[in-house]
């Protein structure tokens, strides 16, 4: 009965210790990057160029780009 005791009282300090550290008041910071069109099509280009992707993906993701600039 005493381990059992001692393994209920280790997962639920585990748990404790667990759950403080979620949240806990710290400031939480994002940044967001823009990236122009023209810098985007490069990269684009660029994949392509190093077969990264294909012919196929490279013109619908291009179009998709341009699309979405309007």
């Amino acid at each position: 009965m005493s381990s059992v005791k001692q393994c209920v009282t280790a997962f639920a300090c585990s748990a404790a210790l667990f759950l403080a550290g979620c949240g806990g008041g710290a400031d939480v910071k994002t940044s967001t990057t823009t990236v122009s069109l023209g810098q985007q099509l490069i990269d684009l280009k660029h994949a392509h160029d190093k077969g990264s992707i294909s012919d196929k993906e490279y013109s619908k993701l291009r179009e998709d780009l341009i699309d979405h600039a309007k």
